[in-house]
C-alpha cells in the first residue's frame, strides 16, 4: 500500500480562532488537522458553488432562510 504524502505547516492564528478549531475538535472527535482539512474542503465546495453563480442557503427547521455571503 502506497504511503500518503504528507506536507507538514506552521499556522499563526489568533487565540479565538485556535479555541473555535479545538471546540469543533471535541464535538467532532476528530484531530486538529482533520477539522482543518474538513475546513478547507467544505470551503472549496462553498467557492465552488458561488463561482459558479449559485447561493449558499441554510434552511432552519422552522424554514426560515439566511443566505450566506462569502466575503
Amino acid at each position: 500500500m502506497a504511503k500518503k504524502k504528507v506536507v507538514r505547516m506552521n499556522l499563526e492564528m489568533s487565540p479565538q480562532v485556535r479555541k473555535k478549531l479545538e471546540k469543533i475538535s471535541d464535538q467532532t472527535d476528530e484531530s486538529l488537522s482533520q477539522v482543518v482539512r474538513r475546513s478547507v474542503a467544505v470551503y472549496e465546495m462553498l467557492l465552488a458553488e458561488t463561482n459558479a453563480g449559485g447561493e449558499i442557503v441554510i434552511k432552519a427547521n422552522d424554514g426560515t432562510e439566511k443566505h450566506v455571503v462569502l466575503i
